[in-house]
């Protein structure tokens, strides 16, 4: 999810007018009650005194694109406290909320940042959309999907995509997500639902054919190719029995975002299912806790762990959190 909530970048100012027909769509759903407009007489802050604030912002952003997001979040909350009315950093500290899975308090976030300005509620709905995904709430994900499709059409048919998947409405998660992939906005999030649709029926090489295609156009478009692609092209070559190339995808991984939980607890998996030794799993998974030493990262080792069937080292990792 983090690679999509990135997508809808911080740096708008004053809420725009939404244009009526996508209004009435938001309106509906509760997202537009009142608009936020700077009152007849009201003095703004000098742009010059929050060069501080938005610098700390800035830091905000970069250690959640480290995987630091506890950090993110600490700083987040520390200048929501000095600005409790500041959308930018409200819809950072609800895309931070989602990336550490928490995701009710991140649907509040996000809801609060609508609050703060109404207008720009079509920019937050995507992200919203995905959180209720993860709550299981399939018809409003839809819902939030299908009110911006005019603004955002890609993003928001991959959404739907998402929602049919997760509903085993396979045939309609592929019509939603070929269509999602015509948008160039959204074609690597396309293509990644398309290849899980094939990995559910079984498909594996059109799986691994159709994220091999996704990167290639990345790559020829000068866009690095998302993580989660890679997530999941090593998944597919795992499944596949191509355990030396699924490794190579995720030490890549490592080395160009080392702060990336996942891809060390991914990497676990695949050497543990090569039947390597268990001291070179625990080493891979030392290796990310000192390299995000985070309670989320603690809990994502212990995890991995009790999934590998490593009870004892899983029990060590939990009492970290102690």
């Amino acid at each position: 999810m983090k690679k999509e909530l990135d997508r809808y970048p911080p740096g708008f100012s004053d809420p725009s007018r939404v244009d009526p027909s996508v209004a009435e769509k938001l309106k509906a759903l509760g997202y537009l009650s009142a608009t936020t407009r700077t009152r007849d007489g009201e003095v703004l802050p000098n742009p010059r005194d929050r060069i501080r604030f938005h610098e700390e912002l800035k830091v905000a952003y970069q250690l959640g694109r480290e995987g630091k997001d506890e950090e993110a979040l600490s700083t987040l909350r520390g200048l929501l406290v000095e600005d409790p009315g500041n959308f930018e950093a409200q819809r950072e500290l609800a895309g931070t909320l989602a990336r550490l899975h928490r995701y009710d308090a991140a649907a509040a976030a996000y809801k609060g940042a609508i609050r703060l300005s109404p207008g720009l509620a079509g920019s937050v709905a995507i992200p919203l959309g995905l959180v209720e995904l993860e709550r299981g709430r399939l018809e409003e994900a839809g819902a939030r999907a299908r009110a911006v499709l005019p603004e955002d059409p890609g993003h928001a048919q991959q959404l739907l995509a998402k929602v049919a998947f997760a509903r085993g409405d396979l045939a309609e998660a592929e019509r939603e997500a070929r269509l999602a992939m015509a948008d160039a906005a959204a074609e690597s999030g396309g293509a990644m639902i398309l290849a899980q649709v094939h990995v559910r029926r079984s498909e594996l090489s059109s799986a691994l054919a159709v994220l091999e295609k996704a990167r290639a156009r990345a790559i020829e478009q000068r866009r690095a190719p998302a993580a989660e692609l890679d997530d999941l092209r090593a998944d597919v070559l795992a499944r596949l029995g191509r355990f030396t190339e699924a490794e190579a995808v995720l030490k890549e991984q490592i080395r160009s975002a080392p702060g990336r939980a996942q891809t060390y607890a991914s990497l676990a998996v695949v050497v543990a299912l090569q039947g390597r030794p268990r001291s070179e799993v625990r080493e891979i998974l030392d290796s990310m806790g000192k390299a995000n030493p985070a309670r989320s990262t603690t809990l994502l080792g212990a995890k991995t762990l009790d999934f590998l069937g490593d009870k004892d080292a899983a029990r060590a990792w939990r009492r970290r959190l102690r």
